[in-house]
């Protein structure tokens, strides 16, 4: 027989070192012996390491952006408490017309609920509530110290130029 072109490799370790071991193999300080360095010994080069910034900020007052926009389409479409089902979220890396997007098929799920004697004026009705709920979110955001309102304002904008552009 030939050469077998599927070869064994060896053991992957884990994100920063084995699994259970922290990187630098013992757990201590210093380079991949796990010793500190002696005085005047240059420490030895640590290994790069990969690294996540939620933005909390941001995140907090999309999610506080879709609730009151949901809140205030179920109010006005007159439905009552029905919940939306929620899928996966990924708000803190998605971009603002992918959040808009989804919020606005969260609307529409509602819609699909009202009596369908709306018409025209349901859609009319989603815009409203769209935009009370940008404000009621703005409002509340402004109270708060710290509060990252640019995220909502984004999307508030992102909602506007895609209103005027099926106008055109």
């Amino acid at each position: 027989m030939g050469e077998d072109s599927v070869r064994r490799t060896d053991a992957v370790p884990a994100l920063h070192g084995f699994a259970g071991r922290p990187p630098g193999g013992s757990g201590g300080e210093g380079g991949e012996s796990g010793r500190a360095p002696a005085e005047g010994e240059a420490p030895a080069p640590r290994r790069g390491r990969d690294e996540v910034r939620l933005h909390s900020g941001a995140v907090a007052a999309l999610r506080l952006l879709r609730e009151r926009v949901l809140a205030d389409t179920r109010q006005r479409l007159g439905i009552g408490e029905v919940a939306i089902p929620t899928f996966a979220e990924l708000v803190a890396v998605e971009s603002t017309g992918s959040f808009l997007s989804r919020l606005l098929s969260d609307q529409n799920q509602l819609a699909a609920l009202a009596p369908p004697a709306l018409g025209t004026a349901g859609r009319d009705a989603l815009n409203a509530a769209f935009e009370a709920g940008c404000a009621e979110s703005l409002e509340l955001l402004a109270a708060l110290p710290g509060a990252d309102a640019a995220a909502v304002a984004a999307v508030a904008a992102e909602f506007a130029r895609r209103l005027a552009e099926l106008e055109t």
